[in-house]
């Protein structure tokens, strides 16, 4: 992660349905032209993968979320909160 926050780093990632859709067919296409390995992308998307569910699995995230969610009454658009 080279000059870049993690805060800003996540904001680049996909969150909707049509995002997610994009990013994956563009990465898909990336592979099979040889842009980049397979393997690299492989390697990257299981620690995206670990990375998701420390963050998930935290006390302190379920907790923040928790009242976050009261607090707003926010209705996340098919995302399942841990709680």
């Amino acid at each position: 992660m080279k000059d870049m926050t993690v805060t800003g780093l996540v904001t680049l990632f996909p969150s909707t349905q049509r995002e997610q859709d994009v990013f994956v067919g563009k990465l898909i296409d990336s592979v099979l032209s040889g842009c980049i390995s397979p393997l690299d992308v492989e390697v990257q998307m299981a620690g995206i993968e670990r990375a998701v569910k420390k963050y998930r699995c935290d006390e302190r995230i379920k907790e923040a979320l928790f009242f976050e969610t009261e607090r707003y009454s926010r209705q996340l658009d098919g995302v399942e909160l841990p709680f």
